[in-house]
């Protein structure tokens, strides 16, 4: 037998329970990744606080934590991605752009962004000016060949750690309360998207129970831009006036994730994905 090994390390070689692996998928991506965030069912963000001092525990946040792009959740300190909820931006007012600002410009940018793997802070915060110079023309989207008021959603760009979507919101239209499981960055083009904050009570004891506190809505409107940072991603839409059309950019493959809605009433949390706001 040889002498010589082949160094290795395995992550995630534990067997793991329904309600934290979506197994169907598992089945569906080979080899599988603990990076591969749509396989989780359960995030650290959620993640009962007496269950996160146990050995299985601690191995299921750092395998999470991986894929979630978490890789100095170790040492927070001020810039931790754990500290904020949906806020306007407060970027503008910045050095005047002169040159014309595109939508393939973006995408560009924003995918070398992502591939720098910095803190979900320091990603939104190096993305947010760029989005904001992008929706502060009206006329953005014309050159997608959909006018400058698009009828319908369509995402510009997905891959597994980054979704870019144009989405169009109808007078009146609401969301239930819900989460992404990721950073959230919004500019709106045209139109109108109010953004209501929830903040957790309870301490996460109870599996999938979650009290909830309305924080406040945040108004997004043409030129403006605003950001979720989880754990404190929770949050409704409600489009007040108009047609609404924004630029929605995200952490992960959102239409691949699995998330959360909360009912504000009974506390009732039921995991879902698919879905593409």
């Amino acid at each position: 037998m040889s002498g010589d090994l082949l160094p290795t390390t395995v992550v995630g070689s534990y067997p793991q329970p329904e309600w934290l692996m979506d197994r169907e998928a598992l089945g569906g991506c080979l080899p599988p990744r603990v990076r591969a965030t749509e396989l989780w069912r359960y995030f650290p963000s959620f993640l009962p606080i007496p269950m996160r001092g146990g050995r299985f525990m601690r191995h299921v946040l750092v395998a999470v934590a991986v894929g979630h792009g978490a890789r100095k959740a170790a040492s927070p300190g001020r810039d931790s991605p754990w500290n904020a909820i949906l806020r306007p931006s407060s970027s503008q007012g910045g050095t005047m752009q002169t040159a014309v600002y595109t939508t393939d410009q973006f995408v560009q940018d924003a995918r070398e962004i992502r591939q720098r793997r910095l803190y979900d802070r320091r990603t939104v915060e190096a993305l947010t000016p760029l989005l904001e110079r992008l929706v502060a023309l009206p006329d953005c989207l014309a050159p997608l060949g959909h006018g400058t008021s698009p009828e319908q959603s369509f995402d510009l760009y997905a891959d597994d750690d980054l979704t870019i979507r144009i989405v169009i919101w109808r007078s009146g239209e609401t969301t239930p309360i819900h989460n992404h499981n990721s950073w959230a960055l919004i500019g709106v083009v045209e139109g109108n998207e109010r953004n209501t904050n929830y903040r957790r009570l309870d301490d996460g004891s109870q599996p999938w129970h979650a009290e909830l506190e309305e924080i406040g809505p945040v108004e997004i409107t043409p030129g403006a831009s605003a950001s979720i940072l989880p754990p404190h991603d929770i949050h409704a839409v409600s489009i007040p006036g108009g047609k609404t059309v924004a630029i929605h950019v995200y952490g992960n493959r959102l239409a691949r994730q699995w998330r959360y809605q909360f009912d504000l009433e009974t506390g009732e949390v039921t995991p879902f994905k698919g879905r593409t706001r």
